[in-house]
């Protein structure tokens, strides 16, 4: 269930991600596997897609990969 206003997180997140990997210059196989320590190009792809569950600790990763706070990735939650 999702309180009324709000957008699916993993959707809002993956969205956020995607905007800030295309900006980054960065390789999707360098963020995934700073990400996860593997290569698994499907995954990154599935966040992105909004198809994963992300974990705090994840959402806290990719903002220290992307260089923004964990907020940043958030944005967009409440419409």
């Amino acid at each position: 269930m999702i309180p009324d206003g709000e957008a699916p997180i993993a959707e809002v997140v993956g969205a956020n991600v995607r905007r800030l990997f295309e900006s980054s210059g960065k390789s999707a196989t360098a963020i995934t596997f700073e990400l996860i320590k593997s290569s698994n190009l499907e995954y990154f792809y599935d966040l992105m897609d909004g198809k994963r569950n992300i974990t705090i600790r994840t959402l806290q990763k990719l903002a220290y990969i992307f260089g923004v706070s964990t907020v940043e990735l958030l944005k967009g939650v409440r419409e």
